[in-house]
């Protein structure tokens, strides 16, 4: 009897321990938690920190990879189905954690179509019902889904110190998109580049806007990160205009996430991290 006490009693030690853990660890919204990218960056980011995951739907093998890391990481991931352009759901979905008294520490807004050139109708300009369809689309999660976003999720972000928000735009948030690198039926669309631009005139209006709620916010611009799936053409004509004659790969995207999500990199606000092997700099 007495040995079975003390195997008791070492389980619940075991388990506080767990969960002081698991509490210590910051909570991280990622909006858009289903796509390529926020799958890759998750499960990186959960051995450090609890995830709070929102999407639309998710891939249920990702959910149950991810949630089996986490554990094995004493950490905590939770999925929640929010659309980020219904300004209601995300109130609700801010509500629920309330709820749950889950303390926000950061945002990571990832969320994107990211309409690709070689799925274009040559007749893209001419046809201006499909060139607004996809404008209107892409606008709403890009734009009006991001500062839904952080109008609401910062609500709660100013309830914790140095909390932080990275905005995800694109290189081509900052220059204009290189037409002859894709084929000749095909143009990469205006609205990709514009809700990139967008995004970065968004992320320092809040920067400034958020700065005496303690909330630092960010964005990051990649390059082409490369994929299996690309043209070898297509990367070849891409990696001609990169200094560093490459793209980026997926591994690279880590570091600078960890970098702007760390409480000690307290005095950057406002800023958008290029990472594109040099290529805005020509």
């Amino acid at each position: 009897m007495n040995y079975f006490f003390k195997l008791f009693c070492l389980y619940l030690r075991i388990l506080f321990y767990i969960t002081k853990i698991m509490l210590n660890k910051k909570y991280i919204i990622i909006s858009g938690a289903n796509g390529y990218l926020s799958q890759f960056f998750s499960k990186n980011l959960c051995k450090e920190y609890n995830l709070i995951l929102w999407d639309i739907k998710f891939n249920k093998e990702f959910l149950s990879n991810i949630k089996k890391l986490a554990k094995e990481n004493n950490s905590h991931v939770v999925s929640m189905n929010v659309d980020i352009t219904d300004h209601l759901k995300i109130k609700k979905s801010i509500k629920t954690l309330n709820i749950k008294k889950i303390k926000i520490y950061g945002l990571i807004n990832c969320a994107g179509l990211n309409p690709q050139p070689n799925i274009q109708n040559p007749d893209y300009y001419k046809n201006y019902k499909s060139f607004m369809n996809m404008w209107e689309k892409e606008i709403n999660i890009s734009l009006k889904g991001y500062m839904s976003m952080i109008y609401e999720v910062s609500k709660v972000l100013q309830k914790s110190k140095n909390s932080t928000i990275i905005n995800f735009s694109s290189d081509l948030g900052i220059i204009s998109p290189n037409q002859n690198i894709y084929s000749k039926d095909s143009i990469k669309p205006l609205v990709y580049s514009v809700s990139k631009h967008g995004i970065i005139g968004m992320t320092k209006y809040f920067a400034t806007l958020l700065s005496d709620k303690g909330i630092r916010v960010n964005s990051i611009c990649f390059g082409g990160i490369y994929n299996k799936k690309f043209d070898k053409n297509f990367v070849k004509k891409v990696s001609k205009l990169i200094p560093l004659e490459r793209m980026c790969n997926i591994e690279e995207i880590l570091s600078p996430i960890n970098f702007l999500l760390d409480h000690k990199n307290s005095y950057m606000t406002g800023h958008s991290l290029v990472i594109d092997g040099g290529r805005t700099i020509w």
